[in-house]
């Protein structure tokens, strides 16, 4: 039986692939005109849960929001700053998992994002945890936007 890698162990074994693997330049331009549904003009700072390569971060930054992202790879974070350089971004990273961001964050954000698979990886034991956190960075009236993709149901269709 093959050893299963811990999550961040799995990401920073993949980080120097993955954007390849996602088509990173195609993959910010289309979560920029995404996100702008999500945006108004009243958010002005945004965090970023299981940021990865940075695309998420980078089109928010690019959307002229204050962005902190947070990823428990630091292989990933690595690549996420010079993506970010590279795409004259502005964020600055922390290497916490979901569930693992320290209180000194709470209530500074106007937008938390988790997209992707950040919470379909994260176990069940920290999964409410998890979601706590988020909701715990947000300030009053503050959104937090969530995507789980479903990999069964995309290679099954």
């Amino acid at each position: 039986m093959k050893n299963i890698l811990p999550n961040n162990a799995f990401y920073d074994e993949l980080a120097s692939d993955y954007d390849d693997m996602i088509s990173f330049e195609t993959a910010v331009e289309k979560k920029k005109n995404i996100l702008k549904n999500f945006l108004s003009s009243e958010m002005k700072s945004a965090a970023d849960i299981g940021c990865g390569s940075g695309v998420d971060s980078i089109s928010l930054s690019l959307s002229e929001l204050k962005v902190t992202a947070f990823d428990p790879s630091s292989e990933m974070l690595n690549i996420a700053k010079s993506n970010t350089a590279r795409m004259n971004g502005k964020v600055e990273f922390h290497n916490y998992s979901a569930d693992n961001v320290p209180a000194e964050f709470n209530s500074q954000f106007d937008l938390v994002v988790s997209l992707g698979n950040t919470f379909a990886n994260i176990s069940k034991d920290k999964f409410i945890d998890s979601i706590k956190t988020c909701q715990d960075l947000l300030k009053p009236k503050g959104q937090f936007l969530i995507q789980v993709l479903n990999y069964e149901k995309i290679i099954s269709e």
